[in-house]
C-alpha cells in the first residue's frame, strides 16, 4: 500500500476501558464482519468519522531530500514537513 492508501484503510481498534466490543468502522463489509462475530468476537460499529477511530496523519522521507504527507480526511489535520 503506498502512504495514502495506508491512510485512508479501514479501522478497527481496541475497546475503551470498561467495554469488551471492538471498534470498528460501520462501514466495513458486513460479510468481512462476520468471521470475527462467528469467532465470538464483539463488535461495536462506529462512524468512519468517529474522532477515536483513527485521526492519522502520516509523512514519508524517501532519501532524496523530499517529505511526502498525507492528512487523514475522515478526521481534522494536516501533514507538514519541514
Amino acid at each position: 500500500m503506498n502512504l495514502k492508501e495506508s491512510v485512508m484503510a479501514k479501522r478497527f481498534g481496541h475497546p475503551h476501558p470498561g467495554f469488551e466490543e471492538i471498534e470498528i468502522q460501520g462501514d466495513i463489509d458486513w460479510q468481512a464482519q462476520q468471521d470475527p462475530v462467528k469467532r465470538g468476537v464483539k463488535l461495536f460499529p462506529v462512524s468512519p468519522n468517529d474522532f477515536n477511530m483513527g485521526s492519522i496523519h502520516a509523512t514519508y522521507m524517501p532519501g532524496d531530500g523530499t517529505i511526502h504527507g498525507v492528512a487523514d480526511p475522515r478526521c481534522r489535520g494536516q501533514a507538514k514537513g519541514f
